[in-house]
């Protein structure tokens, strides 16, 4: 058996030996692992930094990504209500050279919600949801004071139903300021030359 003395100098000269070819690698090694370990741990807060920022979550709003889910809800809040009022169908003479041109037409007008003072009713829609007669008078008015101007030929025209629509958009805020009209739809037209 080998002595304390004679294990020591076998550890000691190992030792030398694992120091002077074993150091470097080891150091290489661990250096690998470091820079390793930091690049991945940079890479991972980034990542969950950029994800925070583009769901919004990190306050700063969101990153080239448009806007997220919560703020397209905000925008759709915002809307105003709105419903429609089916007016009676009109048949209208039009303004043409012999007065034997006339337009039948049914309209029906998108009108933002107003809102209700203290107290006031709603009008009551007629049993088969058309606007009652009160309510619809002056709207009626105005509409057929721009119905009566029109002249066929500009009825027919590729963009005349366009047209229409704008002027009547006009009159009716014009003559009837309370009924903020949104939109005008023709559920029937026909022009009769």
């Amino acid at each position: 058996m080998a002595s304390t003395a004679q294990v020591a100098e076998i550890e000691g000269a190992a030792g030398t030996q694992a120091g002077a070819g074993g150091a470097k690698p080891s150091m290489m090694k661990m250096l690998v692992v470091m820079v390793l370990t930091v690049v991945l741990t940079v890479g991972g807060v980034a990542g969950v930094l950029l994800y925070l920022a583009k769901s919004g979550r990190l306050g700063g709003g969101a990153i080239a990504a448009g806007p997220s889910k919560a703020d397209a809800a905000k925008v759709e809040e915002v809307k105003v209500p709105t419903h429609a009022l089916v007016m009676e169908p009109m048949l209208v003479n039009l303004a043409d050279a012999d007065g034997h041109s006339y337009l039948r037409v049914g309209i029906t007008l998108e009108v933002e919600e107003t809102p209700k003072k203290k107290g006031e009713k709603e009008p009551e829609p007629a049993k088969d949801g058309k606007v009652a007669a009160e309510v619809s008078a002056p709207l009626r008015d105005a509409v057929l004071a721009v119905l009566g101007r029109q002249r066929p030929e500009d009825l027919l025209a590729p963009e005349g139903k366009e047209r229409l629509k704008q002027a009547l958009k006009a009159s009716i805020a014009e003559h009837v300021p309370e009924s903020k009209v949104t939109e005008i739809y023709f559920t029937d037209f026909l022009v009769q030359r």
